[in-house]
């Protein structure tokens, strides 16, 4: 389903499932940077080289377990995380990656929970970009005039 807010944002998926990427493109119509990267080691080049607005990794990855990635992209960038982690790894996981503010689910629940937990996120994108935008306008409104000096002869 398209929705208006969905039409700003970038993501990064990081799986080397087509199953999975599949699944998560189909909950992306509108979004307007999609792109796929199958191991730990190329999503670190493309967080180098782009800023993305939310980052899907489908752990674990064919060069790391997905958790390294993880402390990475949330020490380096501003996007918000979802981790999908087998569900014999999951309470582990949960330990390693709440307190970062990363939103975990296990794989069993990819086909029904999916779509809500991108939908959360892109949510919470926009308040954060609203936020951002207040921000913005009152260091704007506060930004100390230049003082203007009239000389009379």
């Amino acid at each position: 389903m398209h929705r208006q807010s969905d039409m700003r944002y970038s993501i990064l998926i990081v799986s080397s499932s087509e199953r999975f990427v599949h699944l998560v493109k189909k909950s992306l119509d509108g979004f307007i940077t999609i792109d796929v990267r199958k191991s730990g080691s190329l999503a670190r080049r493309s967080l180098v080289e782009r800023d993305y607005d939310i980052i899907v990794i489908n752990a674990p990855l064919p060069d790391e377990s997905g958790i390294e990635l993880v402390r990475d992209a949330s020490d380096r960038s501003r996007a918000l995380i979802l981790f999908v982690t087998p569900v014999e790894l999951y309470d582990d996981v949960l330990e390693n990656v709440t307190d970062r503010g990363v939103l975990a689910i296990t794989s069993e629940m990819v086909e029904n929970r999916l779509d809500k937990a991108i939908r959360y996120l892109t949510a919470l994108q926009e308040r954060i970009h609203r936020l951002e935008q207040k921000t913005l306008t009152l260091e704007e409104k506060t930004k100390p005039k230049p003082y203007l000096s009239i000389r009379r002869a």
